[in-house]
């Protein structure tokens, strides 16, 4: 069985609003086990605290999570 990393996750709270394409962002990953770390990643859809990100874990797989909106900031 594959071990998944466990970061910590947002809900988000009523409908979110989609993106037409992928918006490349930086994501501040708060690890379930203590820590952070700064990940590429795109943005996919988000809410007013909430936005759904595809990244790459550690171990090279792609997840798609919803995070804090505070924890997302767009690649200029």
């Amino acid at each position: 069985m594959i071990s998944r990393p466990r970061i910590v996750r947002a809900q988000p709270s009523g409908a979110p609003t989609r993106a037409e394409w992928a918006i490349p962002v930086i994501v501040t990953i708060h690890w379930q086990q203590g820590g952070e770390e700064q990940v590429n990643a795109v943005a996919t859809a988000w809410t007013s605290e909430a936005v759904e990100v595809v990244w790459s874990t550690p171990g090279g797989e792609t997840s798609v999570d919803w995070v804090p909106a505070a924890d997302v900031r767009r690649v200029k």
